[in-house]
């Protein structure tokens, strides 16, 4: 993992075994964390629509 010092340590530190957790699953997904989180919040918070499907409502 990158960035363990000042907050983001503290902050993995509390979640270290989710972490953990989430990477194995990743890993037998054959994925990088990274790009299954980045799917993850697209599905949240998709990117803007053209503009006829936004003022199409």
């Amino acid at each position: 993992m990158r960035g363990l010092e000042g907050r983001a340590a503290k902050a993995l530190k509390g979640s270290r075994d989710r972490v953990a957790a989430f990477e194995k699953v990743a890993a037998k997904r054959g994925e990088h964390p990274a790009g299954i989180a980045l799917a993850w919040l697209n599905q949240i918070f998709p990117g803007p629509k053209t503009a006829p499907e936004d003022y199409a409502r």
